[in-house]
């Protein structure tokens, strides 16, 4: 398990005054705890300086492009194999 602490949060409905510690265990989201909660001895514990956003997905993404200059203007010329394995590629790290 880790925990990500930051003095502001915001679960979706509203904020957090005293901000949060968010319990990670294997990708997935255990607890969303007080600012000041007691983690376990060997529990690493990273400090964010922005805002949380306990369980919030990030869904957007280009998976057919990188993010190099042009890259989406090449995927117009790209045929459908090309476009399979730029995805393929691109997938796995989303």
């Amino acid at each position: 398990m880790r925990a990500v602490r930051a003095r502001h949060a915001y679960d979706g409905g509203s904020f957090l005054a005293a901000g949060a510690t968010v319990l990670v265990e294997g990708g997935s989201i255990v607890g969303v705890e007080s600012y000041g909660f007691q983690v376990p001895g060997d529990c690493p514990v990273t400090g964010h300086e922005g805002t949380l956003l306990p369980g919030l997905i990030d869904a957007h993404a280009h998976l057919v492009a990188g993010s190099g200059v042009s890259a989406l203007d090449r995927v117009a010329g790209y045929s459908a194999e090309e476009i399979e394995q730029v995805i393929s590629r691109a997938a796995p790290d989303q």
